[in-house]
């Protein structure tokens, strides 16, 4: 890459991270472009902006350009960000619904995402992994009898007791079949531990690659068993007993 074109990356780049942190950062985004007219960079700006599909040709003064790109820029931001994490969604083969995130082949809850800003206004998402209370109120309770059979799908989550289970064996419980999740090779108990959450927060990474990182840790930390919780990393779960 010649010189010229890495001093428009760099502008190009400027531009993104502070017109990404929003509309309070307009007077930074303002401050940038004065800054590259004082120093005789005209052209580099034009160069960078064309990036997001604006021609600085069009505008008549600079004080005009300053008002009429921030909210397009903004624009343009958003809308690639948002196609680049639909993509990345559909190869990690998850979806959301608001902070929610499941698995798409399953439609397994796997946690939740939660993207907020530091002290700096950088992005950090935090991933927390557990059975949120908006899940816990829809697990049915495991029948203490009952005149119909029940099929019970592997992963299906059920109340017994005070305790939940999650079945590791799909069967049909029924008169004949009294199954039970207590002291049975066909159910885990699961324990709801409170949010085991991890911050990411790397300054030097993009949204998209801080959420990969979070599906990963998604994907990986899931449920607790009380059986075993050798698969549990204790810097992903630090609190887990309630």
């Amino acid at each position: 890459m010649s010189p010229y074109r890495k001093q428009v990356e760099k502008l190009y780049n400027r531009i993104i991270k502070v017109v990404g942190k929003g509309e309070s950062y307009i007077r930074r985004y303002y401050d940038i472009i004065d800054e590259v007219i004082e120093y005789g960079k005209s052209d580099i700006l034009q160069d960078a902006l064309l990036k997001f599909k604006i021609d600085t040709t069009t505008f008549n003064t600079i004080d005009d350009l300053k008002k009429n790109t921030f909210k397009k820029i903004a624009f343009y931001i958003n809308s690639t960000i948002s196609k680049q994490l639909e993509s990345l969604f559909l190869s990690k083969n998850v979806y959301r619904v608001g902070n929610h995130f499941y698995d798409t082949s399953t439609s397994k809850y796997l946690g939740d995402i939660e993207q907020s800003e530091d002290d700096n206004s950088e992005t950090i998402l935090n991933v927390y992994v557990y059975i949120p209370k908006f899940l816990t109120g829809a697990i049915p309770q495991f029948p203490l009898s009952t005149q119909n059979s029940i099929y019970y799908a592997t992963q299906s989550l059920i109340y017994y007791g005070n305790n939940i289970y999650e079945c590791s064996n799909d069967y049909t419980w029924s008169n004949s079949n009294q199954i039970t999740p207590t002291y049975s090779a066909y159910w885990d108990q699961i324990i709801v531990g409170t949010p085991s959450l991890q911050q990411i927060t790397s300054s030097t990474s993009s949204l998209v690659e801080k959420y990969s990182t979070s599906i990963d840790i998604l994907k990986t930390y899931t449920f607790i068993y009380t059986y075993t919780n050798d698969f549990i990393a204790g810097d992903y779960v630090e609190d887990y007993m309630e």
